[in-house]
């Protein structure tokens, strides 16, 4: 609960001198009452991480989104011998006739899930962070030294 005296309020001229007076433009707490004069308040000011450069695990942290992509170079049709396997590759298809494997497996980056993903032979699903970090302002003064690249400033 926030206590004051009203009498220690002066609408704008800067106070009367006494401690505790709100001056015009100063803040809570200024010692000579001067207009303009006052204590700064600290706040949280920097550029915090991109995205890109935090890991996974502490994406949410810094405001970002988990997301990844599927690299990797899709195994290609003519490595299958059976229909099982052929027919579990994106872009193959088995002929009974023939027995071989044939088609043009899919690239690696059309597929926009984990799990499709490792399904699909020679692929695999890169965890990254993506988005636009929270800005340090967001911050409260407790909270900015946990975030890199933000810092207390007064």
């Amino acid at each position: 609960m926030l206590e004051f005296d009203a009498s220690a309020i002066n609408g704008g001229s800067g106070g009367t001198g006494g401690f505790g007076a709100f001056g015009a433009t100063g803040g809570v707490g200024a010692t000579s009452g001067a207009a303009g004069s006052g204590g700064s308040t600290a706040h949280c000011d920097g550029v915090p991480l991109t995205c890109s450069a935090v890991s996974s695990g502490e994406c949410s942290f810094y405001g970002c989104l988990t997301g990844g992509d599927c690299t990797g170079v899709s195994s290609s049709c003519y490595s299958f011998f059976s229909s099982y396997s052929c027919n579990s590759q994106e872009g193959c298809f088995w002929s009974s006739s023939s027995s071989k494997c044939s088609g043009s497996s899919w690239s690696c980056s059309l597929f926009s899930s984990s799990l499709s993903c490792l399904y699909q032979e020679g692929c695999y699903w890169s965890d990254k962070c993506k988005g636009t970090p929270f800005p340090c302002s967001l911050y409260s003064v407790e909270e900015c030294s946990q975030r890199l690249g933000c810092y207390v400033a007064y």
